[in-house]
């Protein structure tokens, strides 16, 4: 194993092999932010296992919780998703340089206005939000949103739109994204929608902002059964860091089926 403790979240704890009888203790020590476990089997020839993994990296220390917060209750928490928009969308790769409230919430009231809209909040353990996901009816959607799939002969009503993710950078890493989509796709499958789709800036690889190393969510988002449609694109400003103005954007689309009917083939097409 190596003279130090391997540092690993719990699906990463090492696994004793089999036919060993095993004998799993906990010394419950912990220092700091970091927790140690030993694990020992009752095999004299197989050398005891240590694990020790950050506080911050496990979903059992500090858990998130999430709810659906519908249509009725959305008011109450349009201003935390304000705060968390103009916090998270100022870095790579929206760097939407938002700072007034009143445009934020005049640009949230969609959420108000539709009856199937729902927010996935997630909260820490003393109750503050720290996340949240949005997502309505494609019908209800902003023109640019809606009119590539209009031009494209579809019934908006089969479409849900998933809108912003954002969560406070210190509350990654405990599986928010894959709550976030899941709960969606639930309220998704609630209001009937037979699809769901997004989309996400485009930015080009030279581009000058983009962090080293930095790396795209489309693996993320392929796991989570979505696929990127085919020139289904389209354009949203917003006031960009750096630039004093707001500056026109792509947008590209992705999307999955919800049950068993495929997506449309016109969606699937590159025009």
């Amino acid at each position: 194993m190596g003279a130090g403790p391997l540092l690993c979240g719990p699906r990463d704890m090492p696994r004793i092999p089999s036919p060993a009888r095993r004998s799993y203790k906990s010394t419950g020590k912990s220092t700091g932010r970091i927790v140690r476990m030993s694990f020992r089997a009752r095999s004299g020839s197989m050398p005891a296992l240590r694990c020790a993994a950050t506080a911050e990296s496990w979903s059992l220390i500090n858990p998130l919780s999430f709810e659906i917060c519908r249509a009725g209750r959305l008011a109450e928490i349009i201003d935390d998703l304000a705060r968390l928009r103009i916090a998270i969308f100022r870095d790579w790769p929206y760097l939407y340089d938002g700072a007034d409230p009143v445009y934020e919430r005049r640009y949230l009231e969609v959420y108000l206005r539709s009856p199937h809209a729902a927010a996935i909040v997630a909260r820490d353990d003393g109750g503050r939000i720290v996340g949240a996901s949005t997502c309505l009816p494609l019908a209800d959607e902003a023109a640019p949103m809606r009119a590539p799939f209009e031009v494209r002969g579809q019934d908006l009503r089969r479409f849900f739109y998933f809108g912003e993710s954002v969560l406070l950078p210190a509350c990654r890493g405990r599986g928010a994204g894959v709550r976030f989509f899941a709960l969606r796709e639930e309220a998704a499958r609630a209001a009937g929608a037979d699809f769901a789709v997004f989309c996400a800036v485009h930015r080009p690889p030279d581009h000058p902002a983009r962090p080293a190393g930095w790396v795209p969510l489309d693996g993320f988002w392929a796991r989570r059964g979505y696929a990127r449609l085919p020139g289904l694109s389209c354009t949203y400003p917003w006031k960009e860091v750096g630039t004093g103005h707001e500056v026109p954007h792509r947008l590209d689309f992705w999307g999955r089926a919800l049950g068993a009917v495929p997506l449309p083939e016109q969606l699937l097409e590159d025009r």
